[in-house]
């Protein structure tokens, strides 16, 4: 949790916490440096930051921290070259149990996304977009963050799943053809939704964002190389691998 304000109650509990730590594990750059700022005796903690926001590297140097933790390569390759602080590359997971294969997998007109923040550098709408056009029922799974721009998804015939249990998006990702990710560049360290497709079994088209690249090995997924804003492009792909089992 990173509130954009924190209220004297939490403050005064994290100040309690901190002053009583051995070890900080800051898991949001934002809340770290806002906390080195107001509390200067955070200095002298041993502290570690894990870093998910690859637009955030070059807000400071980083070396207030012992040791920073990168979600994905592009992450840790940046950071090496602009701090001195140790670095370390920590990829992201998910629970290999639970999100299990489908082994009865057949295709059909459902396309799905899954945001935590439904907003425009995410590139929803060109989906849903494309998936009204071919007459697909795209399903969006996630929380609001921009009404405005969620209000233009819906309007597309986007099917919302809100606030819905792991085993509901379990059980969407087995009745689904195609998972997207067509976030805009340096936006995301993950996403930790398209590893739980794949090991669902679910094809993926997505863009070569967070840890993409270094998961792509040519066979295992779609790649879409243009603007997250291209209908078209994104129509294209999708009818594409929608006919091609």
């Amino acid at each position: 949790c990173h509130p954009k304000r924190a209220s004297p109650e939490q403050l005064q509990a994290i100040e309690r916490e901190c002053q009583d730590a051995d070890l900080i594990d800051f898991q949001y750059y934002k809340t770290a440096l806002t906390l080195l700022e107001r509390y200067p005796w955070l200095k002298e903690k041993k502290k570690l930051l894990s870093i998910y926001n690859p637009y955030c590297l070059e807000q400071s140097d980083w070396s207030d921290f012992d040791l920073v933790l990168a979600p994905n390569k592009e992450i840790y390759e940046k950071l090496g070259e602009l701090t001195t602080t140790p670095v370390e590359y920590v990829p992201l997971t998910v629970d290999t149990d639970f999100w299990t294969y489908n082994q009865d997998w057949q295709p059909n007109n459902n396309i799905i996304m899954v945001c935590n923040r439904i907003e425009g550098k995410k590139g929803v709408l060109p989906v849903a977009k494309a998936c009204k056009e071919l007459e697909l029922n795209f399903h969006l799974v996630g929380a609001i963050s921009d009404a405005n721009y969620f209000n233009e998804v819906v309007q597309t015939g986007a099917i919302f799943h809100q606030q819905i249990s792991d085993e509901e998006l379990r059980d969407l990702y087995y009745k689904s053809t195609v998972y997207v990710c067509n976030s805009v560049d340096r936006f995301e360290s993950g996403t930790l939704p398209l590893l739980e497709s794949m090991l669902c079994g679910v094809p993926i088209l997505s863009r070569k964002v967070g840890h993409t690249p270094e998961l792509n090995n040519g066979e295992n997924m779609v790649i879409h190389e243009g603007d997250p804003e291209d209908v078209e492009a994104l129509r294209d792909l999708l009818h594409d691998m929608v006919i091609n089992k």
